[in-house]
């Protein structure tokens, strides 16, 4: 792990989830724990920011005993830890949704449509049962798509799924240059393409809650593995990639550290927050 040039002390961190903070069970690595804690305990903030939905991302934040805003859905929405206040919700128009689902199912790809967190699906798929063994949500199962784009005006999320990432990569592409300034699209993972309001991205998610704790964007560390969280590294004094990120995505980022099994999340947090060495 580089060790960047002398930099403010850190005072907010946004961090990640899967493929950064979470095991492959999805649990919390202890050193990770202790080091989210401790920076905790010295009044540094700590945001989850993720594409997950609110109600997914949440347990772990309990987990974490964090009462700071949770960044959802890559930034398209941001609510108060107990969600009793939505701080942000960019949405947008089901007039785009529709021809991204005529064009995937012409394609042979699978789609999510978000509505803040419920989950609307056209069938269940082996990538569905997949998704929900991982998340354990419930979705609804639409039989008349044309219906449910006639009964929404707006959607949270779109995501896309495939085995085939070129495929994904390639669809990722047809959007883009169909809708170049209406929509936000973005990776997430290999397999996963994310397409949202062209607003909502992580760093627009992690400068509104540094805005809101009056700390600037050269005291905040941000540290992920993804494609979605490029926006965040080129808006933190400190961005930390995951070394399980590929190889644009670290790029992109001030330092490397170790992959999420090898709590770099912790390894980060202890270099450049609570001052120990890497």
């Amino acid at each position: 792990m580089m060790k960047p040039t002398k930099k403010p002390a850190i005072r907010m961190i946004a961090i990640d989830l899967d493929g950064t903070l979470l095991q492959d069970d999805l649990n919390i690595s202890p050193r990770d724990m202790r080091a989210i804690r401790e920076a905790i305990c010295r009044g540094v903030k700590v945001v989850i920011c993720t594409g997950r939905m609110y109600s997914t991302a949440s347990p772990h934040v309990s987990k974490l005993g964090l009462d700071t805003p949770i960044i959802c859905f890559n930034g398209a929405y941001i609510a108060t830890s107990d969600k009793s206040r939505v701080l942000d919700h960019y949405a947008f128009s089901t007039s785009y949704a529709r021809p991204i689902y005529e064009e995937a199912r012409k394609r042979g790809l699978h789609t999510n449509y978000y509505v803040e967190d419920d989950i609307n699906v056209p069938e269940i798929n082996d990538i569905v049962k997949h998704y929900l063994q991982r998340i354990e949500v419930d979705v609804q199962v639409v039989e008349d798509m044309d219906a449910f784009f006639d009964m929404h005006d707006k959607l949270t999320k779109i995501t896309v799924q495939s085995s085939d990432h070129v495929a994904l990569d390639d669809f990722g592409r047809w959007i883009e240059e169909t809708f170049p300034s209406e929509l936000y699209v973005v990776k997430s993972g290999k397999f996963f393409l994310e397409v949202s309001h062209p607003y909502a991205n992580k760093g627009t998610g992690v400068d509104k809650i540094a805005e809101h704790f009056g700390i600037p964007s050269e005291q905040v560390m941000a540290i992920g593995d993804n494609f979605n969280d490029i926006s965040m590294f080129h808006y933190a004094g400190l961005s930390v990639a995951m070394g399980n990120a590929e190889e644009a995505v670290r790029r992109e980022a001030d330092v490397v550290t170790d992959t999420y099994q090898e709590d770099g999340v912790g390894k980060a947090i202890e270099t450049y927050v609570l001052g120990g060495t890497p």
